[in-house]
Order: C-alpha cells, then structure tokens, then sequence
C-alpha cells in the first residue's frame, strides 16, 4: 500500500455534503481526485486536510489515506452524519451510493 491511496467510504449514505479528507494532501493523485470528485446540482463537495476535520476513521492509519462520508449541513454543528447509531443508521439513498461510487469509478481509471 506504500504510495497507493486508500479510500475509506464512511457513513455515505446521507446527506448532501460529500466531505473528502486528504491524509496527505501532496499524494500524487490529490489533485485528479479534486478534479473528479467535483460539487453538482445536488452535492456539494468539500476537501479538507486531516487536521482540518475531526472524522476519525480508518484512512487516518494509511499515509495516503481518503475518507470519504456524506453530511448533513447543520445550524450548530457545520456538517455532521445524521443517522449513525440510531435506528436509522441502516437507511441509505441510493443516489448518494451511486453519486459517489460513479465519481470514484471515474477516478480509479482516470489513475491508469
């Protein structure tokens, strides 16, 4: 895995605000995943660095690590996952599933 980025999907199934959290932001391929991973009618994209958010997943162990996860934009908290461990947790939209994997797709064969 030396050198490879890794990408963490976490908690993607709602919410509008797609947040990418670059472990390294000079990895060779940070700015094809900026260029591919864009914002659209529906999403709003957002990069951040690791020091910058406080998700705390398992693309924080890789030191080309990605995570990503879909958020909800809120008054008190800025963005934050909804449902995770209450009984809704289990719910997904299927368009978040598809937005990001499409884009992801798109991505992986742009590195070849």
């Amino acid at each position: 895995m030396e050198n490879k980025p890794l990408i963490n999907l976490d908690c993607i199934g709602n919410g509008d605000e797609i947040v990418v959290i670059l472990n390294n932001e000079k990895m060779p391929s940070a700015s094809l995943l900026k260029e591919t991973v864009v914002s659209n009618d529906r999403y709003n994209v957002r990069f951040f660095n690791k020091s910058q958010a406080m998700a705390a997943s398992d693309q924080r162990h890789f030191k080309d690590g990605v995570g990503v996860f879909a958020c909800t934009k809120g008054k008190l908290i800025k963005l934050y996952t909804p449902y995770i461990h209450t009984p809704k947790d289990r719910v997904a939209d299927s368009e978040n599933i598809y937005y990001i994997t499409e884009k992801l797709t798109e991505y992986v064969n742009r590195l070849s």
